[in-house]
């Protein structure tokens, strides 16, 4: 799960979209859109 939470943070510092990020890591999009999901998710719990 780190790597998620990871992602999620390089998009929000960067202001990129997620098709960008996929583009310029040579991700498939959706794997990417998947994963930020899932990290947005986990930002959302209550610490």
């Amino acid at each position: 799960m780190p790597v998620v939470v990871r992602i999620d943070v390089e998009l929000a510092k960067r202001k990129m979209s997620v098709g960008e990020f996929a583009e310029r890591v040579g991700l498939g999009g959706l794997l990417v859109i998947g994963a930020v999901g899932l990290g947005v998710r986990i930002g959302r719990h209550p610490r």
